[in-house]
C-alpha cells in the first residue's frame, strides 16, 4: 500500500512554513523514516509538502 501525508497552498502559510523541509532536515528525516518503512518519498516545494510512504501495515 502507498499512503500519502500532505499540505498544500490552501494551508495557510505560517503552518507550512512549519511544514517545510531544509536540506539537512530533509535528509535526516529520510534516513529515520527508511528504518520502519519500506520506502518513502518527501516532495517539498514553496507551496506544498507532501510525504509519500510505501508498507502493508503502518
Amino acid at each position: 500500500m502507498i499512503y500519502v501525508i500532505g499540505v498544500s497552498k490552501n494551508v495557510p502559510l505560517n503552518i507550512r512554513q512549519k511544514l517545510a523541509f531544509s536540506k539537512t532536515k530533509l535528509r535526516e528525516t529520510l534516513i529515520a523514516l527508511k528504518e520502519i518503512v519500506e520506502g518513502c518519498i518527501i516532495l517539498s516545494t514553496c507551496n506544498r509538502t507532501e510525504i509519500y510512504i510505501e508498507g502493508e501495515k503502518i
